[in-house]
């Protein structure tokens, strides 16, 4: 699964089974995040905010998917 993909299921996934005490869930893009392209803001009734990022772990040598969909599968990692 793509970086993009996995944000957008994670937070549709959120927003669709709200659960108690969490008022909002936002992309990184949209609370304002410019640094990390991919991720979630969770906050909560108490005012707690749960930053939720992906990272990709892969063995040295191994290849990882492109972080955006039409990226070239053939740059260097």
């Amino acid at each position: 699964m793509l970086l993009g993909d996995f944000e957008a299921w994670l937070t549709d996934s959120l927003r669709r089974n709200p659960q108690p005490g969490v008022v909002a869930v936002r992309t990184f893009t949209e609370a304002g995040f410019s640094r990390c392209p991919v991720g979630a803001t969770v906050t909560f009734a108490s005012g707690t905010l749960v930053h939720l990022q992906p990272v990709i772990v892969a063995p040295p040598g191994s290849r990882t998917e492109p972080l955006e969909p039409g990226g070239d599968p053939d740059r260097e990692l």
